[in-house]
């Protein structure tokens, strides 16, 4: 490889004789069709894929950085960073905080959690559900919801969502009544997790296919005011659903720096 553009991306005569997997042939008919492509195409496909290869180096190489072994300590020091404001990991310590805790307070196996562990990137849409995470209750026909939003909420924000959470509900409505049948409405609430909650208008409330949705809002330091660092089931928690997710390779090395900081 001599050459970043693609311009001349070998020495050799380019072959797939040596890939074995169908990735590799992928990955040789794409570098082979370079050169039927203009030289500024050329030049921007070659980064992309050299940025692909460097991604997929770094994933299977997996984190440089180690978390430390969860205990009270450690579950208070993030705790008191979340409700403190912003905490600089792009939103993925807020999300998973807000795991955590939503669990504990929605226990299996009355509740059935989704969305739990979910990248940041995961869209509500693709994964119809009404939050980051949401728990479902079928016997009370109950869905509860929670959006982590690090900073102060605004009505855009929730307006976005708003349009979003109508589609997830068709999609997620069809699905509840393929499995439950028709019968009484759902009860769905949506609630929203910011450091600040400025004056807003009042929440919209929304009906789909029978799914009567309300959205409210409260701030993190409510939220996490009563959780117990010292209790066993939320060191565990914690444990499962904050240190797991953030030491999984699909977490940025500089997200994992920040929350060992915080630590």
């Amino acid at each position: 490889d001599r050459d970043v553009t693609g311009v001349q991306t070998c020495a050799l005569p380019i072959s797939n004789a040596w890939a074995w997997v169908d990735s590799a042939h992928a990955l040789v008919t794409v570098v082979t069709e370079l050169t039927s492509l203009s030289f500024a195409a050329r030049r921007e496909v070659a980064a992309w894929i050299r940025r692909l290869l460097v991604r997929r180096i770094r994933l299977e190489k997996g984190g440089g950085v180690r978390l430390p072994r969860f205990g009270a300590a450690q579950v208070e020091a993030l705790l008191s960073a979340v409700r403190a404001g912003p905490t600089g990991t792009l939103g993925v310590l807020e999300q998973r905080v807000l795991d955590a805790v939503a669990l504990l307070r929605h226990p299996a196996p009355v509740w059935v959690g989704r969305g739990l562990s979910d990248s940041v990137n995961t869209t509500n849409i693709s994964r119809r559900k009404c939050g980051d995470c949401d728990f479902q209750d079928s016997g009370k026909r109950v869905i509860k919801a929670f959006e982590a939003h690090a900073g102060a909420l605004s009505a855009i924000y929730v307006e976005d969502h708003s349009l979003t959470l109508e589609r997830v509900l068709e999609a997620r409505t069809r699905e509840l009544q393929e499995n439950f049948g028709i019968g009484d409405n759902w009860k769905v609430s949506v609630t929203f997790i910011a450091n600040e909650i400025p004056g807003l208008p009042s929440f919209p409330s929304i009906t789909v296919d029978g799914a009567e949705t309300t959205i409210e809002a409260t701030t993190f330091d409510d939220l996490l005011e009563a959780v117990d660092p010292t209790d066993p089931s939320t060191i565990k928690a914690f444990a499962e659903h904050v240190r797991e997710p953030l030491q999984a390779a699909r977490t940025p090395e500089s997200v994992r720096n920040t929350v060992k900081a915080l630590l």
